[in-house]
């Protein structure tokens, strides 16, 4: 078993990162700028008319149900689904050629230990983007402990 290197597994974060935020663009652009047309388009120049606010409102809550639901099925399917079904890999795993698997290093993670890896990953934030190693030999982050995980040369 070869353990990942900290450089390899934080280039695999940043590009994860980077095809994030295109995603995140994307999506935030397709919610709002239909809601600024349809907004405008109600919009006779005089914010006196309730009926305006009232459909304009009722857009803006659907719009953003409708966002949040992409954000959190993009999430899962990017960070939990995929890797579950995909050699234990993100897209940025993959390029940098390292995986994810389980502590015994031969089975890729269920995705209930995918789901606490990144619960972690996300409550701790930048200290382990930044890698901090809680266990120099087999170079776990607290992510990893907490789900059970090791990262590997693929």
């Amino acid at each position: 078993m070869k353990y990942a290197s900290l450089g390899n597994r934080f280039l695999s974060t940043l590009i994860d990162g980077v095809i994030d935020t295109l995603v995140m663009v994307l999506v935030f652009g397709c919610a709002f700028i239909p809601l600024a047309i349809f907004t405008t388009a109600l919009s006779d120049g005089n914010n006196s008319s309730n009926r305006s606010f009232d459909i304009g409102t009722l857009v803006m809550i659907l719009d953003s149900c409708l966002l949040f639901i992409a954000v959190f099925a993009y999430t899962y399917a990017r960070y939990i689904y995929l890797p579950a079904k995909n050699n234990g890999q993100t897209w940025g795993q993959k390029t940098m050629k390292v995986k994810m698997v389980t502590k015994e290093g031969h089975h890729i993670p269920s995705q209930g230990s995918l789901f606490v890896r990144y619960l972690v990953l996300q409550l701790l934030g930048i200290i382990s983007l930044i890698g901090l190693l809680i266990n120099e030999e087999s170079k776990q982050t607290i992510h990893d402990i907490a789900a059970q995980t090791i990262v590997l040369e693929a």
